[in-house]
């Protein structure tokens, strides 16, 4: 849990910790399941 949050805080800065959430790397604008 505690990665995840501080994944999702730099989400934006680091597009390679997308594969976490499962999702292809997209830019940190277009975020699908996260919005």
């Amino acid at each position: 849990a505690r990665l995840r949050a501080a994944i999702r805080t730099e989400a934006p800065a680091r597009a390679g910790d997308f594969s976490i959430f499962g999702l292809p790397k997209l830019p940190a604008v277009e975020r699908p399941g996260e919005r």
